[in-house]
């Protein structure tokens, strides 16, 4: 037991001192070899992105810095370090916020949305009220016991990334048929991408 508790300290600590590193994507899924990237700098965010792509990083970094003020007021949590934000356009896999490296990852295929740019700046804000002392990654000691539903629900209650129409016309069929998804099925939106887009907007109207 010594021994485990040793191990978790050291893991913590090691990630507590590179989580500020800038560090590669884990979830792009295609490597971005021979694609040339330039960064872009606002106020608040520094975007790394395919430099094919400029008009896509500008409209990112507009979106976000239009956004911050706001959600950082509904969500209680005052940023003051820059947020890193890794955007790609030639991969599809799913775009999260990266709470071990405190980075946003997109993926966009060069067609980003002002919605889910936001969703994943939500996720970022909620994980930072679970920083404690071995920074962003401490954040891993509280969030597993947080359903998926209420993670993903509460970004899309304040983004909607799924598209405002598209949610309206799930929550239209719910409660018109009744056919309610199941709260196991709402508890594992992680488990595959056939209910998401249902699943993401059923929790977002909860």
């Amino acid at each position: 037991m010594h021994t485990l508790f040793r191990t978790i300290f050291v893991f913590f600590f090691l990630t507590k001192s590179l989580y500020s590193a800038l560090a590669l994507p884990i979830g792009f899924g295609l490597n971005q070899n021979g694609l040339k990237y330039r960064d872009l700098f606002s106020n608040n965010f520094r975007l790394f992105y395919d430099e094919r792509t400029p008009h896509e990083a500008e409209m990112i970094l507009n979106s976000m810095e239009a956004a911050r003020p706001v959600l950082q007021k509904w969500l209680g949590i005052e940023r003051s370090n820059s947020v890193n934000i890794i955007s790609s356009a030639v991969s599809s896999n799913a775009s999260f916020a990266n709470f071990i490296t405190d980075t946003i990852e997109l993926q966009t295929e060069g067609r980003g949305y002002r919605d889910l740019f936001w969703h994943e700046y939500t996720h970022m804000l909620m994980y930072s009220h679970f920083h404690n002392i071995f920074g962003p990654p401490g954040s891993i000691i509280t969030l597993p016991w947080i359903p998926a539903w209420f993670i993903e629900g509460l970004a899309e209650a304040l983004t909607v990334s799924t598209g405002s129409g598209t949610a309206y016309s799930i929550e239209k069929y719910h409660a018109l048929t009744g056919d309610w998804p199941s709260y196991d099925q709402l508890h594992s939106l992680y488990g595959g991408s056939s209910f998401a887009t249902r699943g993401y907007s059923t929790a977002g109207t909860f």
